[in-house]
């Protein structure tokens, strides 16, 4: 609405960042707080940093120049994720949530979450 109707976009808040420690801050997952937060944020599969380590000693240019915009991921232990969410169908049903929250708030449309959600449905990571 606020991009088609020319209404105020909804209130989101910075990234969090420690001055002292020069750090951002971050959940109990290692994912950053604040800024407008995907459903694989709220509804974590792992730790999404913001850096991408280069490869090796000597990385290509465009290693270089993509390390720090593609960012990296580390995938939670199996156990973990079976802990936190049992079955796919539950990751699916959080993951809904999450993006339904989302759509309220502005910042998706349903368009856009349908593959979100085959992607929860299809998750290998987990018992059907």
């Amino acid at each position: 609405q606020w991009l088609n109707f020319d209404r105020p976009p909804p209130a989101s808040r910075f990234i969090e960042y420690d001055p002292v420690t020069e750090q951002w801050v971050r959940d109990a997952d290692g994912n950053v707080i604040g800024g407008v937060r995907p459903a694989r944020i709220d509804v974590p599969l792992g730790t999404y940093t913001g850096d991408n380590p280069y490869s090796g000693p000597s990385p290509s240019l465009d290693e270089i120049f993509c390390a720090l915009i593609v960012g990296g991921y580390d995938q939670f232990p199996a156990a973990e994720l079976e802990r936190r969410y049992g079955t796919r169908q539950q990751l699916a049903l959080q993951t809904w949530w999450a993006l339904f929250q989302q759509w309220l708030d502005g910042f998706i449309l349903p368009v856009d979450a349908a593959p979100i959600i085959e992607e929860a449905l299809n998750f290998e990571g987990l018992p059907e």
